[in-house]
């Protein structure tokens, strides 16, 4: 009993050792690019001012859902997308689903193949009312400053959901139409 002890002591040293040398030693296998700088692509006001108004609307999700029937924050949401995207809800189909699931459906050339799906959602969590004042800008502001939008769905997920309906704004008034359907 005490050899094994010994044996397994021995292998757990051993493999320690090993996993600490190879953290140590570890080398980046990336490719340095000399002299390479920071890609720098241009702001669209537009765009930053869609992704601030869309911060302003405090889109809090609950468990319990009573707390958000009948507030309209969801319904004025919606009506923000279709006032900032009218090509975009003039060019693909829209459905509604359930009161506030917004599917589009943008038709593509070649029904032969599978579509796409983009996605994102408009909700976020309620705040910890403990942690208004550790808050920079306010949790719904959608201020713009020190070069962000700050404010509760900037990241997660309003910001990538104004990033597809910019990019499907652009591609529709550049007369585009993609080649699979994109739900």
């Amino acid at each position: 009993m005490k050899k094994a002890f010994i044996v397994i002591a021995t292998l757990l040293v051993a493999l320690i050792a090993l996993l600490l040398f190879n953290t140590f030693t570890f080398k980046s296998k990336q490719v340095a690019q000399a002299g390479a700088a920071p890609i720098e692509f241009p702001t669209d006001p537009a765009a930053v001012e869609h992704l601030s108004k869309a911060i302003s609307i405090p889109t809090i999700s609950y468990d319990d859902t009573t707390k958000m029937q009948g507030n309209g924050v969801f319904d004025s949401f919606l009506v923000f997308l279709q006032n900032s995207y009218p090509n975009v809800f003039n060019t693909l189909k829209d459905t509604i689903i359930g009161g506030r699931n917004i599917l589009l459906k943008w038709e593509g050339t070649d029904a032969s193949l599978k579509p796409a799906v983009l996605y994102a959602h408009i909700d976020v969590v309620p705040i910890e009312q403990n942690s208004l004042n550790q808050w920079k800008h306010g949790s719904f502001s959608g201020d713009v400053a020190d070069g962000y939008i700050w404010g509760r769905g900037a990241i997660d997920d309003k910001g990538s959901l104004i990033s597809i309906y910019e990019a499907i704004d652009r591609l529709v008034r550049a007369g585009f139409r993609p080649k699979r359907t994109i739900y």
